[in-house]
């Protein structure tokens, strides 16, 4: 984003100059604990009310976890067992890696929790793009999957080359006809246009 200014100020709603990381820490020490409430509301709200076909629920979809087991634990510590099964750590390894959080940027336990809890929201955005993905086959790749990487939403759907304009008083988005993902990106953010 530092080699397009321009844009990444106004995809950032930032009027005057890009912050330095420096000014950015200091920015997340200032909030601090303030906006942990809404942020987690966010997440509350990022809520499944429509299924994988794009039909839309009338109530919000509830699941169910139900376990089968004849350890002599309580049921308590067999959901625990259960949630901190290794499938676990591969959303740890997106989050680490494929976001780039691998080290958190102040030495504030506030102005890291802050750090955690909007790249959790980040995470979760970068999945529901995931999953709106493959609802249609127009996507380049050759076998079928049941979910992407937060890399190769990065990397296909966000990451790509184009040009922002701007003309008769709208901004227009010209994607290259190279790009294999373009018709994919096209019908993910007609969806999403449509939820506003």
């Amino acid at each position: 984003m530092m080699d397009d200014p321009d844009y990444y100020k106004y995809a950032l709603g930032i009027a005057y100059a890009i912050p330095s990381a420096e000014t950015l820490r200091q920015r997340f020490d200032m909030i601090g604990d303030s906006l942990r409430k809404d942020i987690l509301q966010a997440n509350i709200d990022t809520e499944r009310t429509i299924d994988k076909h794009g039909r839309y629920y009338i109530i919000p979809d509830i699941e169910l976890g139900t376990y089968w087991t004849n350890l002599p634990f309580s049921d308590r510590e067999i959901i625990d067992l259960y949630h901190a099964h290794g499938e676990s750590e591969q959303y740890h390894s997106e989050i680490k890696t494929d976001m780039d959080v691998e080290r958190l940027p102040s030495g504030k336990f506030d102005s890291n929790k802050l750090v955690l809890e909007l790249t959790m929201i980040a995470y979760n955005i970068l999945r529901i793009i995931g999953q709106e993905s493959l609802k249609k086959r127009d996507d380049p790749e050759r076998k079928k999957v049941r979910r992407r990487r937060i890399r190769t939403v990065i990397s296909n759907l966000m990451q790509f080359a184009g040009h922002l304009t701007e003309h008769a008083g709208r901004l227009v988005l010209a994607i290259g006809r190279s790009n294999r993902w373009r018709f994919t990106f096209k019908r993910i953010y007609d969806s999403f246009a449509l939820l506003t």
